[in-house]
């Protein structure tokens, strides 16, 4: 576990960032202490170690409320297509419930991305 500490330039603690690690060195976790709130975002990775869930903390650090999630899909070569909004309590996201998607495609012969088209329920 690494830590950081920020300070207003009086010196008055602002908030201290607790971060948790995995195996390969990739971030599980950031709890912070703002405010005498105790919040903790957490991370999901693939087997390929791209990351595939941000989940963000308890918006009001009590539970049980719902937290904002992000989730990433990828591609057979490794690229992003699919960056997916919403919402779910799960701390791994298996509740993960989508608002809105971004997906985003890209041109065959160069690579690069070509589209990007949002989409609601």
């Amino acid at each position: 576990m690494a830590s950081k500490l920020v300070k207003l330039g009086n010196g008055t603690v602002l908030s201290t960032d607790n971060y948790t690690y995995g195996y390969f060195g990739e971030i599980l976790s950031i709890t912070s202490l703002q405010s005498g709130l105790d919040t903790k975002k957490y991370y999901v990775y693939d087997t390929d170690g791209k990351i595939t869930h941000e989940i963000w903390p308890d918006p009001d650090a009590t539970g049980p409320l719902s937290r904002k999630i992000v989730k990433y899909v990828y591609d057979a070569d490794g690229r992003k297509v699919e960056t997916q909004d919403g919402y779910g309590s799960m701390t791994d996201g298996t509740d993960f419930v989508w608002q809105q998607k971004v997906r985003l495609t890209y041109d065959s012969s160069t690579g690069q991305l070509a589209k990007r088209e949002t989409v609601t329920p």
